[in-house]
């Protein structure tokens, strides 16, 4: 018996592939050229996308004074501030630069997130490569193919450009080093 199809649901139908899929081929690409000595990397991102303000109560200086509680407000900068690569967001990624040759660094090159229920697709930039491309910090992308041409836009930008550069050589220089060190250690 034939069940009756409710949904409209159609498996055989072909399915857009999500954001983070598309920039994941610029990831694969990237590790390519530069045989690996530069990554790119996709993460699923919980944690703020823009500037925010943290509270917390100073008390040191309440224990000091004998005072009351006393909150502390400061402005933190999403530029400044890396958050958490958390697994609790399915559809807020960050993009980001790093090589595993250069420890504890990595480039944000912005944030994307991707909704469900339609094609909108939302680019929060490094305010470095907003300014280098002339485009806001915060961008709406209508469909998959307007994020493609911003994201090609972004990963050719100067600051983008000039980060992979910097890691490229610096990584060259540590296998260096290492191939040098080990040459030297008498067997």
């Amino acid at each position: 018996m034939s069940q009756k199809n409710l949904w409209g649901f159609q498996a055989d139908k072909e399915i857009p592939s999500p954001p983070r899929a598309i920039v994941e081929e610029y990831c694969e690409n990237l590790a390519e050229l530069t045989n690996g000595l530069v990554i790119a990397k996709a993460k699923p991102y919980a944690g703020y996308t823009t500037d925010y303000e943290r509270t917390h109560p100073n008390f040191m200086a309440m224990l000091s004074q004998g005072l009351s509680p006393k909150i502390t407000v400061e402005q933190v900068s999403i530029q400044e501030d890396l958050g958490s690569l958390g697994d609790t967001s399915s559809f807020t990624h960050e993009f980001f630069i790093t090589s595993e040759y250069v420890h504890n660094y990595k480039y944000r090159i912005m944030f994307f997130a991707h909704f469900p229920y339609g094609e909108e697709i939302v680019i929060v930039l490094d305010e470095r490569i907003a300014d280098d491309i002339n485009l806001s910090q915060r961008i709406d992308c209508t469909n998959k193919e307007d994020f493609e041409a911003k994201l090609q836009r972004i990963i050719v930008s100067k600051p983008v450009q000039t980060v992979i550069n910097t890691l490229y050589a610096m990584a060259k220089e540590e296998i260096e080093l290492e191939e040098k060190e080990t040459a030297e250690i008498p067997f």
